[in-house]
This record gives C-alpha cells, sequence and structure tokens, in this order.
C-alpha cells in the first residue's frame, strides 16, 4: 500500500468524522425543537463516544489480528451505521411522545443524543488506532519512527476534520441537505478506501471507477435533493400532523419549514413554532400592550420574526421609522412568497428597514438616532447564545441606543399564579439585572412575563386605568384588545402576589457577558417542570458551588498527585493528556462565548474559530513529530508545554474581565497547537514506559484519555461553571490546574 494513498485514507476519516457530528447536531436542534442545551449534550456524547472506541479497539489488540481486513472493514461498517443512523434521527420527534413544540426533559434528550452521537463516533476512536496500527506495522516498526506513529496519524486525522470542517461551513451550510452532506463525505471514504487498500492496480482503478460512476449516476438523477425533502416531508408530517408542509430549507443557522393548516400559514424554525399569519389576535393584542407603555413611538425597533405578524402590525399606526433586524435572512426570503398582499406590501414600505445581523452586532456598530421603542421579540434564554440578550451588558447596549423617555420590551416564560424557587431566582435574576440598568422596570402577569424598562421614570406602568386612559387618548381600536384588557395582563391581584414573592426572595446575581447566569436557573425550572428526579437534582446542586467546589478541586488534583507518588511515563502521559483534553475544550468553550459577546453570532466566523482550533491540533501534530523524529526528549519540554497552556487560560481570563485587547482567534489557534504538540510528544513518552506498551495501546490509551478528558470539560464548562463561575474565573482556574500539571512534571520520572 502507498503510504500517501493510505494518509489521504486517514485524512478522509477526520473530514467524514467531524463533519457527521455537525450534521447530527443540526438534526437533533430539529427532533428537539431548537433546544440548544443538545450542542453540549451531543459534544460530551460524541467525545465518550470516540473514548469508549479507542478504548475498545485497545483491548482487542489489533495488532495481533488481520489488520488489513479490520481495515477495508470497518469504515463501510461505520458508513453502513451512519446511514442508518441519519433515517433514525428523522424518526425521533415521532417517538418522543413530545408535543409539537413542546421543550424535552434532560434525561430524554440524552438518551436519545447518546443513541445517535455514541455508535457513530465509537467508530471514530477506533478506526483512528486501527490507522495507527497498520501504519506503525507497515513503515514505522521501531526506534523514533514508531514513537512518531501518534503525531503523524494526529495531524494527518485533525488536518482531514479542519479542511471537511472549513468546507462545509462556507461551501455545503445552508445549500446541502444531510443526506446530501452525509453521501458526499461518505463517497470521500469509499473512493480513498478504494485507492488505499487494494494491493493490486487493477484493482485500485476498477473499485474507483466504481465508486465515481455510482456518484456520477446520484447526481445526475438529483437523488441528494429527492431524497432530503422526502426525508424533511416523513418528519414534518410526523411532528406537526395538523399542517400542510409548503416549503423547506437549510440555511447556517437553522432548519426552515412553512406550512400551512385551514387559512393560516405558519413558520417553524427547527420544527419550533415561529409565527404565523393571519393572526390579529396574538400580534394585534400585544402590539397595542407595546405601544401603550412608550410615550411615543415615532421609531422603532423589532428584534425577531416579523414578517406577517408584528411588522404588519405595528406599521398600521403613526411609525416613521421601523427598523427589523432578524440574523438569518432565510426568515425574511422564505416568508415574504406566502405572506397575503397587504403583509407582502408592508415588505416594501418605505419606513420598514430590514437588518440581517446579529442584533447585538448591530446595535455595537449602529451610529442612528435612537429609538422610542425596542422589542426583543426572542426565545427564553435556555442557553449562551440567546442568554447575550438577557445580559446587563446588552442591557446597557440598549439604553444606549434608546431616547430620553424610550423603553425597552423583554419576555420569559413563566407561571400566572405560582412562582416556586426555581421560577423566583429565574425571574428575579432578569428583574434586577434590568433594574441596575434602567430607572423603572415593570412586568406583567400570565404565563409569558413581559418585562417594561424605561431610562426616565413615569414612562411605563402597571396600572391598568393608566394604561387604559393611554390607549383612549391615543385612538386606539381593536376588536380585539379594549381597555379593559389591561387586566389580563395587569390584574392587581397577581401582581400584588409576584411583586411580594419578588420582595420576600434574597437579593440574587446578575446576569452578565463574564457571568451568563440566567440560561442555568432557566434550564433548573424547566426541569423541575418536566424532567427526572436525578437531572433536577444534579441542576439544583450545581449552584451550591460553596459545597462541592472544595471537594471537586481536590478529586481533579488526584491524578497530579499520582504522577507525584509513581511517577512513570505511562502514568504521566494518560494523566496529562486527560487534564489537557478536558482544559483544550473547556478553553474552546469559553472564546467561542467570548466571540459572540463580542462579534455577535456571525455562523462562519465562528466556523473559522472551531477551524483554527483543528488547524493548531493538525499542525501541532505535525511539529511533535518532527520534534520525536530529530531526538526531542517528550519529558524535558512537556512542563513548557503545560505552562504555556496555562498562559492561553490565563490571558482568556484577562479578555473575559476586558484587561487584554482582543486575542480571542490567536488563543483558539495556540490552544489547539499546543494541544496537538502535547499529544505527539505524551506519545512518544507513552512509549517510554517500562512495561514496553505497544502503539495501539498508546494510540488507545492516549486517544481515549483525550477525549475522556474533553467530554467532562465540555459538560462541566458548559452547563455548570460557566453559569456558575463567569468566564472569567472559569479560565483562572484552568490557569491553575496547568501551572501545576507543569510543576509536577518537573519530576524525573522512572523509565
Amino acid at each position: 500500500m502507498n503510504r500517501l494513498l493510505f494518509l489521504l485514507l486517514v485524512w478522509a476519516f477526520g473530514a467524514l468524522a467531524l463533519v457527521a457530528q455537525v450534521v447530527f447536531l443540526r438534526q437533533l436542534l430539529v427532533a428537539f425543537y431548537g433546544n440548544e442545551t443538545v450542542i453540549a449534550l451531543v459534544l460530551a456524547g460524541w467525545l465518550g463516544g470516540v473514548f469508549v472506541g479507542a478504548k475498545l479497539m485497545g483491548l482487542v489488540r489489533p495488532e495481533r489480528g488481520r489488520l488489513k481486513v479490520r481495515l477495508a472493514a470497518g469504515p463501510l461498517l461505520w458508513l453502513a451505521v451512519l446511514a442508518g443512523l441519519l433515517i433514525l434521527s428523522y424518526l425521533i420527534p415521532g417517538l418522543t411522545g413530545l408535543a409539537p413544540g413542546e421543550v424535552a426533559p434532560l434525561h430524554l434528550v440524552l438518551v436519545w443524543v447518546l443513541a445517535l452521537t455514541g455508535p457513530t463516533s465509537l467508530f471514530v476512536g477506533a478506526l483512528f488506532v486501527l490507522a495507527g496500527a497498520y501504519w506503525a506495522e507497515h513503515w514505522q516498526p521501531w526506534g523514533h519512527g514508531r514513537q512518531g506513529v501518534g503525531g503523524v496519524i494526529f495531524w494527518v486525522e485533525s488536518a482531514g476534520s479542519c479542511l471537511g470542517l472549513l468546507f462545509y461551513t462556507f461551501f455545503l451550510a445552508g445549500r446541502w441537505g444531510p443526506v446530501q452532506v452525509l453521501i458526499l463525505f461518505g463517497g470521500l471514504v469509499l473512493l480513498a478506501e478504494a485507492l488505499a487498500l487494494p494491493r493490486r492496480p487493477a484493482g485500485k482503478v476498477v473499485l474507483s471507477l466504481l465508486v465515481l460512476l455510482t456518484g456520477t449516476l446520484y447526481h445526475v438523477y438529483g437523488l441528494g435533493p429527492k431524497l432530503d425533502l422526502a426525508a424533511d416531508q416523513a418528519r414534518f408530517a410526523r411532528t406537526q400532523p395538523a399542517y400542510k408542509l409548503l416549503a423547506v430549507q437549510e440555511t447556517p443557522y437553522q432548519h426552515l419549514a412553512l406550512a400551512r393548516r385551514g387559512g393560516e400559514t405558519a413558520l417553524f424554525g427547527n420544527q419550533i413554532f415561529m409565527g404565523s399569519w393571519p393572526n390579529p389576535y396574538h400580534y394585534q393584542v400585544l402590539t397595542l400592550l407595546f405601544l401603550t407603555q412608550a410615550k411615543k413611538f415615532d421609531r422603532v425597533l423589532l428584534a425577531g420574526q416579523g414578517p406577517g405578524g408584528f411588522i404588519h402590525e405595528l406599521l398600521g399606526h403613526r411609525i416613521k421609522d421601523l427598523v427589523y433586524v432578524a440574523l438569518d435572512p432565510a426568515e425574511t426570503r422564505l416568508t415574504a412568497g406566502y405572506l397575503p398582499p397587504e403583509m407582502a406590501s408592508d415588505l416594501q414600505d418605505p419606513r420598514l428597514r430590514i437588518i440581517h445581523d446579529d442584533l447585538r452586532r448591530y446595535l455595537s456598530s449602529s451610529e442612528g438616532g435612537a429609538f422610542d421603542l425596542i422589542i426583543i421579540n426572542a426565545p427564553d434564554p435556555d442557553n449562551a447564545q440567546i442568554n447575550r440578550l438577557y445580559t446587563l451588558d446588552f442591557f446597557e447596549e440598549v439604553q444606549n441606543h434608546l431616547s430620553r423617555e424610550g423603553v425597552l420590551v423583554a419576555s420569559i416564560s413563566g407561571a400566572e399564579n405560582y412562582w416556586s424557587s426555581e421560577l423566583l431566582a429565574y425571574g428575579r435574576t432578569l428583574y434586577e439585572t434590568l433594574g441596575a440598568v434602567f430607572r423603572e422596570v415593570v412586568f406583567t402577569a400570565g404565563d409569558q412575563h413581559y418585562f417594561f424598562a424605561a431610562r426616565a421614570p413615569g414612562v411605563v406602568s402597571d396600572d391598568p386605568e393608566v394604561l387604559a386612559q393611554r390607549y383612549r387618548d391615543r385612538g386606539f381600536d381593536s376588536p380585539y384588545f379594549t381597555p379593559k384588557s389591561f387586566l389580563i395582563f395587569f390584574h392587581p391581584f397577581s401582581l400584588k402576589y409576584l411583586k411580594d414573592r419578588l420582595a420576600q426572595a434574597p437579593t440574587g446575581r446578575l446576569n452578565t457577558d463574564a457571568h451568563p447566569l440566567s440560561y442555568l436557573l432557566r434550564l433548573v425550572w424547566w426541569e423541575k417542570m418536566t424532567g427526572g428526579p436525578w437531572t433536577k437534582f444534579i441542576l439544583g446542586w450545581a449552584l451550591k458551588i460553596k459545597a462541592w467546589g472544595p471537594w471537586a478541586a481536590g478529586l481533579i488534583c488526584l491524578p497530579l498527585l499520582l504522577i507525584l507518588v509513581r511517577p512513570s511515563p505511562k502514568r504521566a502521559a494518560v494523566w496529562t493528556m486527560t487534564l489537557t483534553g478536558g482544559m483544550t475544550m473547556a478553553l474552546q468553550i469559553l472564546l467561542i462565548f467570548l466571540f459572540q459577546n463580542r462579534y455577535g453570532v456571525i455562523y462562519q466566523q465562528i466556523g473559522l474559530l472551531s477551524a483554527l482550533f483543528m488547524a493548531g491540533l493538525a499542525f501541532g501534530g505535525l511539529m511533535g513529530r518532527t520534534m520525536v523524529g530529530v531526538g526531542f526528549s517528550p519529558a524535558n519540554f512537556l512542563p513548557s508545554l503545560e505552562f504555556l497552556l496555562s498562559a492561553a487560560a490565563g490571558l482568556t481570563a484577562l479578555t473575559a474581565w476586558g484587561l487584554m485587547p482582543d486575542l480571542i482567534l490567536p488563543l483558539a489557534a495556540t490552544t489547539g497547537l499546543v494541544s496537538g504538540l502535547e499529544f505527539a510528544l505524551l506519545f512518544a513518552l507513552y512509549l517510554e514506559d517500562r512495561t514496553r506498551p505497544g502503539v495501539p495501546q498508546a494510540l488507545s490509551g492516549l486517544e481515549a484519555a483525550d477525549h475522556g478528558g474533553a467530554m467532562v470539560g465540555a459538560l462541566v464548562t458548559g452547563l455548570i461553571l460557566t453559569p456558575v463561575l463567569g468566564l472569567g474565573l472559569t479560565a483562572l482556574v484552568l490557569c491553575c490546574l496547568k501551572v501545576l500539571g507543569g510543576l509536577v512534571l518537573l519530576r524525573p520520572l522512572h523509565v
């Protein structure tokens, strides 16, 4: 077998692996109606699967079997599993028992995430070990060449992952559906296998031509788009049986579906209801409620889904300038073709300006005049991305764009008659965060709590009589909303209960960019309503950091103590790789949060951030392989890498606290580079152990350690440490951990 062709096969493995992860992530977001808790769970489930796959392949000792047969059969079985799981991903909405749009409890999401990602990623870990064993057996069986096997396979697979991610992000996302994407990258693996594995040139030619002919016929007959459409239709029929599907579109941000029920047309994003038209009872009522709170409404900013709803109702009043901001331009394009004539004409109204951008990015770059009313039509902050629209930093930015008597409207889900302790903590955090910025804040009762915040006193009111008089004075008139309707939103008895509950509650922490607390509180409250007892316990316990923090710190330091007591190369390599995997994944999450806070949710640039990390991994693996090849001593160089990682974490903390200039992109690349370099050097160190481990055992041990640590790092950082400690303090903890790791590795190891 030619070395270059074999490395092409490993490269194709890496490309398919990361793209499959992204595809299944998007599929699960659709299956669970946009619940972005899925993101952290998918990442953890994927890393856990790689951990198990690498461990299992190490246990079966692949060097003792027929490596070539396993390497030929493994990818074929992997592709078959991918196909089956892709079909399953379209069936999940009908198998969960959830009502349309219902947020799933955490334990149910976890079960399906593991079912979908575990088997797929298990092959990734197993094939990594198998490929390394084959490379060692055929080309580098001894000496420094043997010690460099880990670096070779690592950097080639990482390079494939990096290029696959870039190609998907910049060329395929929003254009191709899941079926087409996986067929493309699966075909790439088949072609690489056809070129790499057969011994005879004739066999390579025949198999390659067969793959290319199949791909050509698939493309000529347009099977990919047809399969994607058929799958979308089948899923939508199970998810929203009352609607008839009109159009679907994959965008870089979400999966959009347009459907009709009777005379109503509805838009769904990731299968969750976003809005319908005509629906004057909903939009007209809320529009009049919002406009009554403002002293004037010459200039209005609307964020969130608008065509067919709020835009039409707002333009029906004396508004001089309406700015509509939405992140995904496909929402407007898809909706525009299915609007009634009077709503379609709204999009051409000279008073309307449509901005397709992240709201925070737009506000930070906007130099226009102040707004009299800003309406944030966003979902609840149940993930870090949406939480950015509920933080102190965002509210301060909004205040700078409001007129002197301007009003901000925001909302969260709630309960009309009872605020439990979990809901109270969630609602109080938003109320106090708004109160830290605005002079007056009032809110409504009901299942949806609308908050009205004003810069000046006497602007907003929760008195139904005052609001009814404003309604009459401004000449409002609606069959759906009369002056008496304000009692629905501001019933004195309900408001008194909610205010009493807020007054009795202890003062809470504010929700900030650097300390995004609300999304954990939202998750805790939702699990109280829907989840199992163990998830409620874990999430509630997560907030009590004073109780578990010291124990967790001690547990994390145990591996370092073990290395000090019994300092063998194998033990040092495994535990150092575990901590490095967890730390680098945690830093990636922190850097993504920081990037979103500063620059907004810019899909391709966030993809670039991840690609920089993967490129760093690939380059670091190549550097490590080269260093081992020229005789560098891993034990002498590793402490410096540990201190370099601690410096990266420290700079991340300073960036989060605003004490450093923008270093987000360089930090992402540096973190990846050091992690890749450490993997290559730790692999060489592992092989120096006196137990004389083989290459498969070293690859299995380090790959499992890397991804096992990364799995824990993703879960703990994304769901617990970031909201509980904040971005800066979490990064500082990581910095201290790696300082200790570097100090421990200064001690000589017993080879």
